[in-house]
């Protein structure tokens, strides 16, 4: 894959040189891209930074170690974000560093939120579930956008997602009333 469509070329390649698990991975450039791409879509409808979703959908997964279970994968991501923040987003301000570290962090446990640019973020990486062929559910999808997407999808009926996977994350606390119960 020749890297983003968007402007992000120089966190599109440090995301690549940390990225380990090579080409063939389900995890990789092309997920990127694809949550991109969902990312747009949903965050469009509903006031979501769209900045703050294009860096989530590159960073989210490029410290994966296994394409399946590495429960750390988004906290050494967002580490890793905190890293290269100084010298690449110094643009972002606070908040948007705090939400996208957040989302980054906690995406692959965090429930349902009222907040547009982490709903965004979390239901962009969410939709790609089905890619398995599972069915995806509304029920956990953050932003109408997303939920709409999700019963578009499921009209071609395909099998059941296991959900397990979104339970809330102990780690809400650190963007209190960000994640609702």
């Amino acid at each position: 894959m020749s890297g983003p469509s968007f402007d992000h070329e120089p966190i599109w390649d440090l995301a690549k040189a940390r990225f380990s698990l090579g080409n063939t991975t389900i995890h990789g450039e092309g997920h990127w891209q694809k949550v991109h791409e969902n990312g747009q879509e949903v965050g469009k409808t509903c006031g979501a930074d769209l900045e703050v979703v294009s860096l989530f959908a590159i960073l989210h997964d490029c410290c994966r170690q296994d394409d399946g279970d590495d429960p750390e994968h988004g906290l050494r991501a967002a580490r890793f974000t905190a890293e290269i923040s100084p010298q690449y987003l110094t643009y972002l301000s606070r908040e948007q560093l705090a939400v996208l570290l957040f989302a980054i962090a906690n995406h692959t446990a965090a429930g349902t939120t009222n907040d547009p640019t982490l709903g965004t973020c979390l239901d962009a990486d969410r939709l790609e579930y089905g890619r398995d062929g599972s069915k995806l559910e509304a029920k956990y999808m953050s932003t109408d956008a997303a939920k709409r997407k999700v019963h578009a999808i499921n009209s071609g009926g395909e099998s059941p997602l296991n959900i397990s996977l979104f339970a809330e994350s102990n780690l809400s606390s650190q963007l209190p009333g960000l994640l609702t119960k």
